[in-house]
């Protein structure tokens, strides 16, 4: 089964994040945000060509990636990021983002590591992400907040999945590491292009690769609707964060994200 990307290429400002170096740390560079947008699609039809297409728009700060779909016929020129532009689309392709996750122990030379911090991610996934194909790439911010994981880990799914199920099935597994605002149709992921004033990345290219497993893809599981409908109730509160239905939000500590 194929699938599409929908691809937002900024009319004014860049949609990654910027870095510089202030008496002698490193601070993210005030850009202002993105505005206006044109719109297209990609089609892909698996890992291989989304990872791909991924590598192809690193060099573009410009342009970024959302789960959502336009509304209207494509192409779409300068239009705003707005529910009203685009509508949820279920996908065969997903973006899992993982913000805070501590550096363990004898890790702390993460450039000496790489492989041992993408496995360690991979392991805090429920059993169905085990042992599957994944293209990863270290966040922007790898290397510049020290002592935490900050990763973004690309599946190819068995089938296309809806933002409420993606959602749900990770909340199940009390993920309290992941940024589930992803699963919102224009949310925009953070970029792992990097430019930096004064300084190279602290990574380089090996900041984004394929990792293979033992199968190809990951399979969903089945959720029947009043099973959703039960998951989606509100049940728990973060560790030091938010309750994610009751709108309670403590001080909070650590985050994961999508």
């Amino acid at each position: 089964m194929s699938d599409t990307l929908t691809i937002l290429t900024s009319l004014g400002k860049p949609c990654t994040k910027q870095f510089e170096l202030n008496n002698g740390q490193m601070l993210q560079k005030s850009s202002g945000t993105a505005y206006k947008f044109n719109v297209r699609e990609q089609a892909i039809n698996g890992l291989d060509d989304l990872s791909q297409a991924l590598g192809a728009l690193e060099t573009d700060s410009q342009v970024t990636i959302i789960r959502g779909k336009s509304v209207n016929e494509l192409p779409v020129l300068s239009v705003r990021r707005l529910n009203e532009n685009f509508q949820a689309e279920p996908r065969q392709w997903c973006l899992i983002d993982i913000d805070d996750l501590l550096i363990p122990k004898g890790l702390e030379d993460f450039k000496s590591h790489l492989p041992e911090l993408v496995e360690n991610s991979i392991q805090q996934l429920p059993a169905e992400f085990q042992n599957v194909d994944c293209w990863y790439q270290f966040s922007s911010s790898m290397g510049i907040k020290h002592g935490k994981i900050r990763i973004h880990l690309w599946f190819w799914l068995s089938r296309k999945v809806t933002d409420f199920e993606m959602k749900t099935w990770l909340d199940a597994h009390l993920l309290i590491l992941i940024c589930f605002s992803l699963f919102r149709c224009t949310t925009l992921p953070s970029r792992c292009l990097m430019e930096v004033l004064l300084i190279h990345c602290p990574i380089g290219r090996e900041r984004m690769m394929l990792v293979q497993g033992r199968i190809p893809s990951v399979f969903p599981m089945i959720w029947k609707f009043k099973t959703l409908q039960r998951l989606s109730r509100p049940r728990h509160v973060r560790p030091g964060g938010s309750c994610r239905k009751s709108g309670h939000h403590p001080r909070p500590s650590t985050r994961i994200g999508y």
